[in-house]
């Protein structure tokens, strides 16, 4: 006779323990690197703060998600589930399905994402396989995935966080798992803690960039920022220590790279913060690598530039300090020239292109260097906007780049590919930087154009945004095109900061208007940062432009 099990329905609601269980916590003697979990067939109790059931039993109660994706709309779970094309298996990391979904998500879709410019071995060598061993990272990962696969179902909206969105709230879920793990780890002598830190906070970073909130993400930047210089300094021959393995190579040149782009939003390091360039070679690059790294060594130089001139204004000896600047811009000028010689050598000679994305690799290095030469050209000037009329050329050079590098995303069936998601900067600053500097308004045109044709994030440049301060830009040029009595006055709209409130709803843009006598008249706009609600029609937009375009040509 059959003996009949009696059921009992399981609670989907329940705490994390009673829903699942991580046996190798029970067998790791026997299976020490074999992560298998498995459902209590026990119902929960949902007792607030701790389950009772777990207690009577012995269990360490985990607590409750504060969200999960179980529920989602039957419209958003057919959209996943064509997104998903990799079901989680049982080896993954993570203690639900929820979560190993997510580890599922990332590594097959969001990974191809973020190294869609330059190959990397921080992800596939380091972050993957620590998130394997290490609960927070694994939390931290799985947040970020969320957030992506969310940015992916909703087709890249404007970035603000939403509450009221499940996915937002599990993947606010992760994000405090991880933090509260790392604090319960806060005084453990692991030699490995110090980088378990340094990979959380570069994920958190990415998390906190995606909902919208930069200003965490810099303490949290700042943060790693510190723990890897308080790093160099035991590693000097003075203070050697034996506690902790060196940081990986990889996860430092990320984090300041984050760092060198995150100046333009606000985060200004001292210049022993940035370090001292590395010696110029005159040979040429073997990688794509070492061209990136040797780049990155000449921007630093520039920040340092621009940093100085901020602080010269309060200088005491302002003339001598101003001499000095000049002459570190030249020298900063001579590099920028000797880069370009060195990667126009190393293309015809040493870098093996292989694949459409080397190439792409290589056009976007040719892109910053561009890009960053104009930005050298604008410092210690009062009126680089005239200046910079002598490089419309430069402009145009910088938009056929982009141009080239987001049709590079091609399949073989002629379908676009690009990333919705990278973390590296790409195009987005250039174009941006096109659009407000440049004097020939059509070239500013196609740079907002190209804008608004791939919406994606890269790091702190989210396009979406991005075009919306374009478009409000160019409303309070109209504007004041349309208020000025004479259409052939010399006027001229200075943007001198955009602010995203903390509300995410409205963005407030500060701006001078200078007038043919010099005088200087500040305003300031609150503007929405929905699209919709941000500007005109595009009919209305392009009928608004021709007038522009018409009324500059007149006043030439």
């Amino acid at each position: 006779m059959t003996r009949k099990q009696s059921c009992q329905k399981r609670s989907t609601t329940g705490c994390r323990t009673c829903r699942f269980v991580d046996i190798c916590t029970l067998n790791s003697i026997f299976q020490p690197t074999n992560v298998i979990n498995r459902a209590r067939r026990v119902k929960c109790d949902e007792t607030p703060g701790t389950c009772k059931r777990c207690k009577d039993s012995g269990w360490k109660c985990e607590g409750y998600d504060f969200a999960r994706l179980s529920n989602l709309r039957k419209e958003d779970r057919g959209i996943m589930s064509s997104l998903t094309l990799y079901r989680a298996s049982q080896g993954l990391p993570g203690v639900g399905p929820e979560e190993k979904r997510g580890f599922a998500f990332f590594q097959h879709l969001s990974i191809p994402n973020l190294t869609g410019f330059f190959n990397t071995s921080l992800w596939t060598n380091l972050i993957l396989p620590m998130s394997h061993e290490e609960p927070a990272v694994t939390h931290a990962l799985v947040a970020v995935s969320v957030l992506h696969e969310d940015m992916e179902v909703r087709g890249v909206p404007l970035v603000r966080e939403d509450l009221a969105c499940r996915r937002h709230r599990f993947a606010l879920g992760q994000y405090g798992r991880s933090l509260a793990i790392l604090n319960k780890r806060r005084h453990s002598q692991d030699p490995k803690f110090r980088e378990v830190v340094l990979t959380c906070c570069y994920l958190f970073v990415a998390f906190d960039l995606m909902r919208g909130r930069y200003d965490p993400a810099m303490r949290h930047l700042k943060q790693g920022l510190a723990i890897i210089e308080e790093a160099h300094s035991w590693e000097s021959p003075e203070m050697v220590s034996t506690r902790s393995p060196p940081i990986a190579k990889p996860l430092q040149i990320a984090l300041t790279r984050f760092r060198d782009h995150s100046y333009f939003f606000g985060l200004n390091p001292n210049r022993s913060a940035i370090g001292d360039q590395a010696p110029l070679s005159e040979y040429g690059f073997s990688t794509l690598y070492d061209a990136r790294n040797a780049l990155d060594d000449v921007v630093r130089g520039l920040i340092v530039l621009m940093i100085a001139e901020k602080q010269l204004a309060t200088d005491d000896h302002g003339a001598d300090r101003l001499v000095a600047l000049f002459k570190m811009k030249r020298d900063i000028k001579r590099q920028f020239n000797q880069y370009k010689t060195r990667l126009d050598y190393s293309e015809s000679h040493s870098l093996h292109i292989q694949d459409q994305k080397d190439l792409r690799g290589l056009k976007i290095l040719r892109l910053h260097h561009l890009n960053y030469d104009l930005v050298l050209e604008s410092v210690l000037v009062e009126d680089d906007r005239s200046l910079l009329i002598s490089h419309v050329d430069g402009f145009r050079q910088i938009l056929d780049l982009c141009e080239q590098i987001a049709n590079s995303f091609q399949d073989k069936s002629g379908s676009h590919s690009r990333p919705s998601l990278v973390l590296e900067m790409g195009v987005n600053a250039s174009l941006f930087f096109v659009f407000w500097k440049c004097h020939d308004f059509s070239l500013r045109l196609r740079a907002l154009t190209l804008l608004e044709e791939w919406p994606h994030r890269e790091g702190p440049w989210d396009s979406r945004r991005l075009v919306t301060f374009a478009k409000q830009t160019l409303d309070l040029e109209f504007d004041m095109l349309a208020s000025s009595s004479d259409p052939q006055a010399p006027m001229r709209l200075e943007i001198s900061s955009l602010e995203v409130r903390d509300d995410k709803m409205e963005s407030v843009i500060e701006y001078n208007i200078r007038g043919q006598s010099q005088e200087v008249l500040g305003q300031r706009r609150v503007v929405l940062l929905d699209e919709e609600a941000s500007g005109d029609s595009t009919l209305s937009f392009c009928l608004r432009t021709q007038r522009y375009i018409h009324s500059i040509n007149s006043a030439c």
